[in-house]
């Protein structure tokens, strides 16, 4: 059996917004696998509009994270693409306008859309690591749900 690959977020329609639930089992698979790393981060999951549904902050981690988490997943709603695709573009020396005019948005890799049934219902930060390591555990909680 294939598995299809989702469409290209940024072409794809708003949905249904994510709820709650589906949030917290996001951030829940999040927490799980950083925990079993070792690491400790916070995730936060917003809805269309870029506004917050679930938030939570494992012990010990940065207070700041929760705000970068949240600005995170603000970006990957507001650009309807990885918060990482921005920060490659600006490290390959290609500084989209967008980029520099989002407020509260941030260009680190660890925001991600997510999507279900071929449309976007919300978005998935994830800060306390590497941007990249963020990144991994951002696209461990959208699995989990999507």
């Amino acid at each position: 059996m294939t598995q299809q690959s989702e469409p290209n977020p940024i072409l794809a329609p708003f949905g249904p917004p994510v709820e709650l639930a589906d949030a917290r089992k996001a951030i829940a698979a999040v927490h799980k696998a950083a925990a079993d790393k070792g690491w400790v981060v916070c995730a936060a999951v917003v809805d269309l509009g870029g506004k917050l549904i679930a938030l939570e902050r494992m012990d010990h981690a940065m207070m700041a994270s929760a705000e970068v988490a949240l600005a995170k997943a603000v970006t990957a709603i507001s650009f309807k693409r990885s918060s990482g695709q921005l920060q490659e573009a600006i490290l390959s020396g290609f500084t989209p306008m967008m980029a520099l005019t989002l407020t509260g948005g941030v260009p680190l890799d660890g925001g991600l859309p997510i999507m279900r049934d071929g449309r976007i219902i919300g978005a998935l930060g994830v800060s306390g690591q590497s941007p990249k390591d963020d990144g991994e555990m951002a696209a461990i909680g959208v699995a989990a749900i999507s």
